[in-house]
């Protein structure tokens, strides 16, 4: 197994945790991303200036405004998911987020970036089965239609923030993320400004979850996660970016004590199953259009 999808499956372990560690903080959503953002942008700047402190990172013009532009997708994906949750519930917010990863694979296969095989197409199929198996037992609190766009447009971001990283050259991945981090904080402080809803956090345990989960499952789980991305297949990124909500219910029930029943263990197995078969497909190289 590769470092890169080591560091990768690290990442999605991490943040399968974001669920767990922010229902200990008392906050309004969108100030949970504030300071997830901020703290994870504190947090890599510091780590970017002892491990360079002999030397100059540097990254092109061009790298610079990609990453900008892919923290905008991800600090919009996240703040767009924070809502959704709140006109949804967490169940069908995040099934609708979850479709990101696949409007990843169906754009790469249609730029041909990556073969079209049925073994691809059967790994879908099972991430979709996987996912409403683990979502069916989640009672839905409405249907609100601008709740279902909130979670889509989520995973439109989602998409977008993939497919623009991989266009940025292999370098630091740390300073890459720094400059992705800081895309999020400006776009996230800009929604938080303009919706006028921030909470002051009133509790010490508030923040010292606030801080764990900026700096340990942002600022680390970033930098694992997009040091990753370059060096893996979309197919990689796309199928096993579902252990992500696999991990989240297996902690829910760790820590949380949420129920567990026979649906939810058919969906940890199809989704699990989809990420070792995927990762069976020998990937072939397009010419480049």
């Amino acid at each position: 197994m590769q470092t890169p999808l080591l560091r990768y499956i690290a990442a999605l372990l991490l943040f399968g945790t974001n669920g767990v560690v922010a229902s200990h903080i008392q906050a309004d959503s969108l100030t949970i991303v504030f300071f997830r953002t901020t703290l994870g942008l504190v947090g890599l700047l510091a780590a970017t200036l002892v491990l360079h402190k002999h030397k100059k990172p540097g990254t092109e013009t061009r790298e610079v405004l990609l990453l900008l532009l892919s923290g905008i997708y991800m600090g919009l994906g996240w703040a767009s998911l924070y809502k959704a949750y709140t006109l949804l519930g967490v169940g069908l917010s995040s099934l609708l987020y979850y479709t990101g990863p696949i409007m990843v694979l169906a754009v790469s296969i249609m730029q041909k970036k990556e073969p079209y095989t049925h073994r691809l197409l059967f790994a879908c199929l099972l991430v979709v089965m996987g996912m409403l198996f683990l979502k069916e037992d989640s009672a839905l609190q409405g249907t609100s239609v601008q709740g279902m766009l909130y979670g889509l447009f989520s995973a439109c971001m989602y998409a977008c923030m993939v497919l623009t990283n991989r266009r940025v050259s292999k370098g630091s991945g740390l300073v890459h993320t720094l400059w992705q981090l800081g895309g999020s904080t400006a776009v996230v402080t800009v929604a938080l400004l303009l919706s006028s809803g921030f909470t002051y956090p009133q509790t010490t345990v508030s923040w010292l979850y606030i801080l764990l989960l900026g700096l340990g499952n942002t600022a680390l789980g970033c930098f694992l996660y997009f040091s990753a991305i370059p060096a893996l297949p979309l197919k990689s990124v796309a199928i096993l970016g579902y252990l992500e909500p696999v991990s989240a219910v297996l902690f829910s029930i760790l820590f949380l004590q949420e129920s567990f029943g026979p649906k939810k263990l058919i969906g940890c197995f199809c989704i699990v199953m989809a990420a070792v078969w995927t990762e069976r497909v020998k990937t072939r190289s397009y010419p480049e259009a």
